[in-house]
């Protein structure tokens, strides 16, 4: 450092010390103190804090502590590998396999996390596995990348209108509409959305099972999607199989049968209520053990529906990635 850098740096630092004994935010002790270094530094390298400084260190400080992010440059190859995970995760998304999807876009973000596209896409495979709060963190992700993804804001219409919110579908379908004004699928997303709150807003007429509007809790397209994903479960299908088998009398008995359940016909046996809620109960364990996700999921959804929060209807399909 030479002398003449050392001297404005001096000045500067003798300038601030002068500063803050008269700006009166510092009791007698604190001024006291500051002078006492000021003088110091003043005598020590033979400069003045009256006079103006020459380099405005709060000014300088400030700017070089400005919060910055870190941006890693990503290689030529990088991208390419990203690519490929990418291509890979939207061939998964075409044969519905969501959660080989969703492996394939993290290895494509852990590459090249600063590409927009690729939160888009796994906001998608997230949405189908019904991970709603992931999907719309993962929208809002790709538009802090680029805020004129007009895509982005669709996916995030589709996953509210699933998470029976249409006012806050409308805003994300009226942003994406905004930015591409030419893309009918927008438009007609939005449109649906806009019925779907005015629908809201009218009494129901489908029954209603102790504040549960049943229309709703049928033609909820996420409810559908869960009740698919039970069909087509192996061991959904073995339990409720079993469950059939003991209900008419073709399987295993159960191993105490209540007084309730005797029967003295020669055909099948029919169950008494305390028998049809025992293999109710056996039927929610078995789901519960087979697959947690989706029992929570569906625990969820019920609980949405019966705090009204799900219009009556489907909501817009969302497009592939």
């Amino acid at each position: 450092m030479t002398s003449e850098v050392k001297r404005k740096l001096c000045q500067g630092i003798a300038a601030f010390l002068r500063h803050e004994c008269l700006n009166g935010q510092h009791s007698e002790d604190i001024i006291e103190s500051l002078e006492v270094a000021r003088q110091c530094i003043e005598s020590a390298f033979d400069v003045s804090g009256d006079s103006k400084p020459e380099v405005d260190l709060l000014a300088l400080v400030g700017k070089q502590t400005t919060f910055r992010p870190t941006v890693r440059q990503v290689t030529s190859e990088e991208k390419a590998k990203a690519e490929v995970f990418k291509t890979q995760g939207n061939s998964f998304v075409s044969s519905e396999k969501f959660h080989e999807a969703l492996e394939c876009y993290n290895k494509a973000i852990a590459l090249d996390p600063y590409n927009a596209i690729y939160y888009c896409n796994r906001a998608a495979a997230n949405h189908r596995l019904l991970k709603f709060s992931e999907a719309i963190s993962d929208c809002e992700k790709a538009l802090e990348i680029d805020p004129a993804y007009s895509k982005a804001y669709s996916r995030m219409g589709n996953t509210y209108c699933s998470m029976g919110n249409y006012s806050k579908s409308v805003e994300a379908y009226r942003k994406a509409v905004a930015l591409d004004p030419n893309n009918e699928n927008f438009k007609q997303n939005l449109e649906i959305a806009e019925a779907k709150v005015k629908e809201n807003q009218q009494p129901s007429t489908s029954p209603n099972l102790g504040g549960l509007d049943l229309g709703s809790l049928l033609s909820n397209p996420v409810m559908q999607n869960m009740a698919q994903r039970l069909i087509n479960d192996p061991h959904m299908q073995t339990t409720v199989s079993s469950m059939m088998q003991n209900l008419l009398g073709g399987g295993n008995a159960p191993a105490a049968p209540t007084a309730n359940s005797e029967h003295t016909g020669t055909g099948p046996s029919i169950p008494a209520m305390d028998d049809l809620l025992r293999y109710g109960q056996q039927f929610a364990q078995q789901m519960q053990e087979a697959n947690p996700d989706l029992v929570n999921s569906l625990r969820q959804q019920m609980q949405n529906l019966g705090g009204g929060q799900q219009p009556n209807g489907g909501e817009p399909r969302p497009p592939n990635p």
